[in-house]
């Protein structure tokens, strides 16, 4: 996938950025259908460090991981917490490239 510059998901569809700026929009997707994940709520950057809340749910496990990079395949691990059914912040203390992508992984 060399040439990704953005994926986003928005009004029921995604919507893919390629190589020379080409859009492209998947059909409109059910949210019924879909699985649902974790959510990152509240995502803020302040001097080098990006933070974030998540909703846990009593005795499961959550992983927060970056890439600089959507085109490859590894990710790396930041921080990883128990949920207790409370609302939990994560943060990426050396939050300082140009680019970096986040995704929560519930275990």
């Amino acid at each position: 996938m060399s040439g990704l510059h953005g994926v986003a998901f928005g009004k029921d569809a995604f919507v893919v950025v390629g190589e020379s700026g080409t859009i492209l929009q998947s059909d409109p997707l059910d949210p019924a259908t879909l699985p649902q994940g974790p959510s990152l709520l509240n995502p803020g950057y302040r001097i080098g460090a990006f933070t974030v809340s998540v909703p846990t749910a009593s005795g499961r496990r959550y992983a927060l991981e970056f890439t600089g990079d959507l085109s490859q395949p590894a990710w790396s691990s930041l921080a990883t917490l128990e949920g207790d059914g409370t609302m939990r912040l994560l943060t990426d203390p050396s939050a300082n490239s140009p680019k970096r992508f986040y995704r929560l992984r519930r275990e």
